[in-house]
């Protein structure tokens, strides 16, 4: 079966201190993410812009609904 498409985005690559980026893996694996998707969704939020769509979806079905 094909991936979805994830739409228009730009490769970059990055660097981070090594005890930070255990945490953000660890944290992407519990959040059923891929450290990419992970990465996008925590900058979103963090610059106050929209989560990607596909994101929003992802999240919706991990996260418990508020009562």
């Amino acid at each position: 079966m094909a991936r979805r498409s994830k739409g228009d985005r730009v490769a970059t690559t990055a660097r981070f201190p090594t005890e930070h980026f255990k945490r953000y893996r660890d944290e992407a694996r519990r959040q059923g993410l891929e450290l990419s998707d992970y990465l996008a969704l925590i900058m979103a939020k963090a610059h106050d812009l929209s989560v990607p769509a596909y994101l929003d979806e992802q999240q919706k079905e991990v996260l418990p609904v508020a009562v």
